[in-house]
């Protein structure tokens, strides 16, 4: 309804129609922030340790999950059921956006990875559900399910490398990505692409780390030390992207320094939210819930966890795209399924 009377208005004003791939693209980056908005939501959750709050699924406590009603929505039942819709919301903007690349877009790699959304959105829904029961059961009985951390744990990783993936999916729909904009010769190239898959890799393991600490409280030593570790590959990669092929001047490209930039200050934003997350988490009293402090630096950390790792996803597909080493031609990095096929769609 809103998009037939957002036509009908634009129509009357004589407002010009939007291009395809102006609309994809808008599409994929409200798809990206939407999730954004989930995994933040389900930070909420695990901080107010809310994620049992309600004992079935899908349903909750007997009811169609949709006609839930508002009025029983309290405490912890309100964060928990809460990402559960917004789950949903997330889930039918990814099937969305799945069916405007695939119909519009004619690269092979873009339509294998917005099918890969649809396919990994469906088992997060199945993996968030089958945490809270253990098994298949529209049961509301605690005795009849059994709650799984192992679960919990994966749901966890498997939400903030689903952002991870949107937010490639929006970079390379955008209308930059598509353009002419040729992939230029840089001395000391040759290793971007294994620069950039290491800090992927460092961050995809310090995610797996971070989410074994939050659910299990075990692990916090590893998770402290591999932090050193992505600390490094963040300001090398970094400052490469930001001092290196960001130079205009030299012949550099201003989103790869503003995607340097911007890691270097989630770097520093992050250190400052664990350092605060764990001050919080050491000063809470024994028995004692979670503090609003606690909650706020712990779902903040998770949340730029999330934005790191998305970060340095982006930086890898753009240096993909815009630079190759010398000695090189444009054509010879072209990536496997057109992904960097400019004006393709």
């Amino acid at each position: 309804a809103g998009a037939v009377v957002g036509a009908a208005w634009r129509r009357r004003r004589g407002l010009p129609r939007l291009q395809p791939g102006v609309f994809v693209s808008a599409f994929a980056l409200v798809a990206a922030a939407a999730t954004l908005a989930l995994v933040t939501i389900g930070g909420l959750v695990t901080s107010h340790e809310a994620g049992l709050a309600v004992v079935d699924w899908p349903n909750s406590y007997g009811y169609n999950m949709f006609l839930y009603p508002l009025s029983r929505m309290t405490g912890g039942i309100y964060y928990e059921h809460a990402h559960r819709l917004f789950g949903a919301l997330v889930g039918l903007t990814t099937l969305g956006l799945a069916g405007l690349l695939v119909t519009t877009d004619r690269r092979r790699g873009v339509r294998a990875a917005a099918l890969a959304a649809v396919v990994l959105v469906i088992v997060q829904g199945i993996l968030g559900g089958l945490r809270v029961t253990g098994r298949f059961t529209l049961s509301t009985s605690p005795e009849q399910t059994d709650p799984s951390t192992l679960l919990a744990v994966v749901h966890g990783v498997t939400g903030q490398a689903f952002f991870a993936l949107l937010v490639g999916l929006a970079a390379v729909a955008s209308g930059t990505w598509r353009s002419r904009l040729a992939p230029r010769a840089f001395p000391r190239a040759e290793r971007e692409g294994l620069i950039t898959g290491l800090l992927v890799a460092a961050l995809a393991v310090q995610l797996v780390l971070g989410a074994v600490y939050r659910h299990t409280g075990s692990g916090l030593v590893l998770h402290l030390c591999w932090a050193a570790v992505v600390a490094l590959a963040v300001v090398m990669a970094g400052l490469r992207a930001w001092g290196l092929f960001g130079v205009e001047e030299n012949g550099g490209f201003a989103i790869l320094r503003r995607i340097g930039h911007g890691l270097l200050l989630l770097l520093g934003l992050q250190v400052v939210l664990g350092i605060g997350a764990l001050a919080a988490i050491v000063a809470r009293a024994p028995g004692a819930g979670p503090s609003a402090l606690e909650i706020a630096f712990a779902t903040a950390h998770q949340v730029t966890g999330a934005l790191l790792l998305a970060g340095a996803v982006l930086l890898a597909l753009w240096t993909r795209r815009l630079v190759r080493p010398a000695g090189t031609t444009a054509g010879d990095d072209a990536a496997p399924g057109g992904l960097e096929q400019p004006g393709a769609g």
